[in-house]
């Protein structure tokens, strides 16, 4: 390009539209859910369909699914502060003594292996529930009674999961797999989400500041203390009003110091590069050509 400046502007532009798209695509905390796959063997044979596998966290169902032919796909979402902390896979209710850690955005493969009550093979007959059903999340039991050769219903179900949307899922199984859903629970429910805090608002306890979510439904980390809480702000931020007023007429001094600014310090380096090979070429004047 002829005109050294209109290079400069031009790669400016893109190193910014550039670092705005990778902002975008980093998205919020608890943006994204993880996946949890793999094999599932019941008394050492081969899971058969229809298998109830979830997943605990303190003792609450995050996520459910059913197995298809001997596995089974799971994804959960959680929150950012749960980042790391452990997650109890359970196979129709019966808690397998099997964990793994939540890690937002992965995808594990991992085998579940479960010593219960044999199932009862699909549509087989059967006076009531098996046996091996680590009780009832929700469910219920009933549908067709009675008499021998009849398959009986009978229902265990997740938790219901987070509201999302304004609607609360689970998911739900048949212990007795009689292929037929007369008495199957609901899976779906509307919901409402509960306020926990008014929008916008700080608060700064054990070393964290936390801001209040859009909705109100939840608190997200924003910044790390190390050394402490002044209020519902980080020690640190308490500066003397010096600082504070630099700060204020430099709103670009805070900016380019936190570490997920990374995107600007790119932009300013590349500028600084450009405009000094801008003026180097403009001080070897013109060509030897050009002067003739």
């Amino acid at each position: 390009m002829k005109n050294p400046l209109m290079a400069a502007i031009l790669v400016a532009m893109f190193v910014l539209l550039l670092s705005g798209i990778v902002s975008a695509q980093v998205g919020g905390p608890g943006d994204y859910p993880q996946q949890f796959y793999g094999y599932v063997t019941i008394n050492g044979a081969p899971a058969p369909d229809r298998m109830l596998i979830s997943a605990k966290f303190e003792g609450k169902d995050v996520g459910g699914t059913l197995t298809s032919g001997g596995n089974y796909n799971l994804i959960i979402n959680m929150k950012e502060q749960d980042e790391g902390k452990a997650i109890y896979f359970y196979v129709q209710n019966v808690n397998i003594n099997i964990q793994s850690v939540y890690q937002s955005g992965g995808s594990v493969k991992l085998d579940l292996s479960a010593n219960i009550a044999a199932p009862p093979a699909s549509g087989g007959s059967t006076g009531g529930s098996s046996g091996g059903s680590g009780g009832s999340s929700g469910g219920s039991t009933g549908g067709s009674s009675g008499s021998s050769g009849t398959c009986t219903e009978s229902w265990i179900c997740t938790d219901w999961l987070d509201c999302t949307n304004g609607i609360q899922k689970r998911v739900c199984a048949d212990v007795n797999r009689c292929n037929t859903t007369v008495s199957k629970p609901a899976e779906r429910q509307d919901c409402v989400v509960p306020k926990v805090c008014e929008p916008g608002s700080t608060k700064c306890e054990n070393g964290v500041v936390s801001t209040c979510s859009g909705l109100g439904t939840t608190w997200l980390e924003s910044q790390i203390c190390e050394a402490g809480c002044n209020g519902n702000v980080c020690k640190q931020a308490q500066a003397g009003s010096a600082e504070l007023s630099a700060q204020g007429a430099n709103p670009l001094s805070g900016m380019l110091t936190l570490e997920d600014s990374w995107p600007y310090w790119i932009v300013v380096i590349v500028v600084i590069v450009i405009l000094a090979w801008f003026f180097l070429f403009r001080k070897k004047g013109k060509p030897a050509d050009e002067k003739k």
